[in-house]
């Protein structure tokens, strides 16, 4: 069964009418597979360029190339120069046919220079294969990611994947997770939203899944208390220390005891020598600081010692 027998007629006649050349010329190119210099196929490549909805994409491209603002054409969002673009590509636009295409490219060019996806090389590769397709023009490498690993494998990694109880599936575009994975970083992409949706009219994303990533964040960053005290000091101080940095954890800790409305007593215990207050401060700070050690980037240089 072929999608022509799930049709109560054949299309084709009415695709090929010539009083719609866009669509006539995009029939003969990619349903009949005529050839470039096929004569029928090139009076309506010239057609569809003077009539139609290529004709209309380009009377609105200002004369030195873009559309609706100069810049890198991203906004404003679908009526930017990259979407107009992008839908002349799509139309099937030919420079040949119309030197304002190439003035729109050029333009693009120039502004936000040349973007290519090679998933299958690596950097050397990549770089060498955009070198070959742009050969005999100046070529400036301006920045260059390999494409992300998986990294599963890292134990950090499952115990996210875990904690959110989402099932892992692959990205199907580049992000800077990559950056991560080549610095040898543990990273997922992991939020809202359907990526097949991104950049396209219907783009959005529904409030339900906003508030279940929400929740899966918190609960992954959500600190577990397993020993409280009896007024809730503890859990007091653990849930200020959610979004703290491993850098400033011990010492925002201790400010969060210190602030925290506790009936501790600042009177000096005559068996501790010092405040209960201030003793209990020191014992929750010298519980956390080992806990966050392996994750601090600070070192500090203690004189006459090994660094910290």
């Amino acid at each position: 069964m072929t999608g022509k027998t799930l049709l109560k007629a054949d299309p084709l006649p009415w695709l090929l009418a010539e009083n719609g050349p866009g669509v006539r010329y995009l029939a003969l190119r990619d349903l009949l597979d005529r050839p470039a210099d096929d004569p029928q196929l090139a009076e309506a490549r010239r057609a569809a360029h003077r009539a139609g909805p290529i004709a209309a994409v380009l009377a609105q491209m200002d004369a030195a190339g873009f559309w609706a603002e100069p810049g890198p054409g991203y906004y404003p969002k679908y009526r930017g120069s990259v979407w107009a673009v992008i839908l002349l590509a799509q139309l099937g636009a030919a420079s040949s046919e119309d030197e304002r295409i190439g003035r729109a490219c050029a333009f693009g060019l120039a502004e936000l220079g040349a973007k290519v996806l090679l998933l299958d090389r690596d950097a050397a590769g990549a770089e060498r294969y955009v070198r070959d397709a742009f050969a005999g023009f100046e070529v400036e490498i301006v920045d260059l990611a390999v494409g992300a690993r998986p990294g599963l494998d890292a134990p950090l990694a499952q115990e996210f994947v875990a904690a959110v109880g989402a099932v892992p599936r692959p990205k199907y575009g580049w992000t800077d997770v990559a950056r991560f994975s080549a610095l040898g970083i543990p990273a997922l992409n992991f939020g809202p939203g359907d990526p097949l949706l991104a950049h396209k009219a219907d783009e959005r994303c529904p409030v339900r899944q906003i508030e279940q990533v929400h929740a899966a964040l918190r609960a992954w960053l959500d600190a577990v208390v397993v020993r409280d005290a009896v007024c809730g000091c503890a859990r007091h101080v653990a849930e200020g220390l959610i979004g703290v940095s491993a850098d400033d954890a011990e010492q925002e800790a201790g400010l969060l005891h210190h602030h925290y409305p506790c009936l501790a007593s600042m009177g000096i215990d005559g068996d501790y020598g010092d405040t209960l207050m201030h003793i209990s401060g020191n014992l929750l700070k010298n519980n956390i600081g080992p806990q966050v050690k392996p994750f601090r980037r600070i070192q500090y240089i203690i004189p006459g010692q090994k660094s910290d």
